[in-house]
């Protein structure tokens, strides 16, 4: 285990010897292999105090010691009979790449790997972290779906919630085939990402990897929370529990959106709006919190179109396991909420409902205006 410092100590030293080798290198003409930060892993990281860790890796080094405990001998099976690069160096540079804009060169020069076994490495832990998300992202059931429904009770006098959905887009470079189809409405590229969370901004549900062209309710109807809800509802909503979304969702008696405001809304209404958006920013902390954390998301640059959607899904799998802990994560919440005012996904409107769901919400909503009576 390392044995980080308490000291103000950082890897500048290192980084400035390598620009001044690097600078050298060039001056002299030379082009032989790049420079490599020695002893990085082993020295220089165990001498970082442990909030120049959390800042360097996203996470505490409890959290990460945890992390590598569990993960780590999934990444030597998945080596098999291959050279096998250090299980630290694995993860600790995944987790730079995925907490950094940074380059593959650059951060492989810092863990002392070549391009190739970053890229590898890189490959071999968002795998790894997809296989166990099953056991990582869980919809809640049991003693679990109560504690969660009592966080929400907590925060809202609407009863019933257990969760909160909604989307959000991950940029991406342009790809190489079928490129119109991943254009959003700024003309960008992206991702979609939609996902379900607890009041503790853990996630219950995620799916990735539709266009950021598509609309919500076209991810959501093709996601396998929806396939899954279809066949068996009764086993994630015991109660006639219920998640909640914005208005670009359909009124179902397990989604409930607010009312879409066109100016005829009643007082009962406008209250039970004010009451859901409150309740339902949850889903925006957690996107912003996901987002801050791995700033890797503000804008994927990957030669693998195939491997965008487990690189998302395997940050969302690394956001819970940080959450199993304490951590103070308003400074990354912060970060992710300026990265996502600039990426603001248009809502739909005129979406079909079900009459089921009307109903419902209209209850929830006669219900919550008697009691602020």
């Amino acid at each position: 285990m390392f044995e980080y410092g308490s000291d103000e100590s950082s890897d500048s030293d290192n980084d400035v010897e390598m620009f001044v080798e690097m600078s050298k290198r060039k001056r002299m003409g030379k082009r032989d292999k790049p420079v490599r930060i020695e002893g990085y892993v082993q020295v220089t990281i165990p001498n970082l105090s442990g909030e120049q860790f959390r800042m360097h890796f996203r996470m505490t080094p409890d959290i990460y010691e945890d992390l590598e405990r569990r993960i780590g001998p999934l990444l030597m099976s998945a080596e098999g009979n291959k050279p096998t690069v250090p299980v630290r160096h694995q993860l600790l540079g995944t987790l730079w790449l995925l907490a950094t804009p940074d380059s593959y060169r650059s951060v492989a020069e810092r863990f002392d790997l070549a391009k190739s076994s970053l890229s590898a490495s890189f490959m071999r832990v968002v795998r790894v972290l997809n296989d166990i998300s099953d056991q990582v992202i869980q919809w809640p059931r049991g003693q679990r779906l109560e504690a969660v429904k009592a966080d929400f009770n907590r925060k809202s006098a609407i009863r019933g919630i257990i969760g909160a959905i909604d989307g959000t887009h991950i940029l991406i470079k342009a790809p190489k085939v079928d490129s119109q189809f991943y254009k959003t409405y700024k003309k960008t590229y992206a991702i979609s990402l939609q996902a379900v969370c607890e009041s503790k901004l853990r996630f219950t549900d995620c799916f990735a990897g539709f266009a950021g062209s598509v609309g919500d309710l076209r991810v959501l109807r093709n996601s396998d929370l929806w396939a899954s809800v279809q066949r068996d509802q009764r086993s994630f909503f015991p109660h006639d529990e219920f998640i909640i979304g914005d208005k670009a969702y359909p009124v179902l008696n397990w989604c409930i959106p607010p009312y879409i405001d066109r100016g005829q809304l009643t007082e009962a209404q406008k209250l039970f709006n004010t009451t859901l958006s409150g309740v339902r920013s949850v889903i925006e902390r957690a996107f912003a919190l996901l987002k801050g954390r791995f700033r890797r998301l503000k804008f994927l640059d990957m030669n693998r179109e195939d491997m965008i959607a487990p690189v998302i899904l395997a940050c969302t799998v690394l956001h819970n396991i940080c959450l199993d802990r304490i951590d103070n994560v308003d400074d990354f919440i912060a970060e992710g909420l300026a990265i996502m005012q600039e990426n603001v996904v248009p809502h739909q409107e005129g979406i079909p409902n079900e009459r089921e769901g009307e109903i419902k919400r209209t209850y929830l909503c006669n219900l919550l205006a008697r009691e602020n009576e």
